[in-house]
């Protein structure tokens, strides 16, 4: 997905202009992993624009030189993209359990006897 690319790309970009090697190298050792859950999160419905309005939130707050308030963005946005992920993962989760528990019935149902 060409948006989930250009999300990685602008992650990326931040964490170089940042200056800190630690933030630069741990993206890097996590980013399959991190760009596989980004794709998943940009699934929920409303999480593609609220992510593009997070971002220009955060770029403003770079450019006006508001450490603060960008680090506050950054952190709000990891947290809601957090949330996102787990939204999905229960989701699927539930759908599994129900699918799980009709595959139950079913096979039960087949077990009886048919009534003569």
């Amino acid at each position: 997905d060409e948006l989930a690319g250009l999300n990685s790309q602008f992650h990326i970009v931040i964490a170089e202009a940042s200056g800190n090697a630690y933030l630069c190298s741990m993206l890097d050792d996590i980013r399959d992993v991190f760009d596989r859950f980004r794709v998943t999160a940009l699934a929920v419905p409303g999480r593609r624009d609220q992510a593009h309005l997070e971002h220009g939130q955060m770029i403003a707050a770079l450019r006006s030189r508001d450490v603060d308030l960008a680090r506050q963005l950054a952190e709000d946005h990891v947290r809601l993209a957090l949330e996102a992920r787990r939204s999905l993962l229960d989701k699927a989760q539930k759908e599994s359990t129900l699918n799980q528990s009709a595959g139950r019935r079913v096979d039960n149902a087949s077990l009886k006897a048919p009534k003569s």
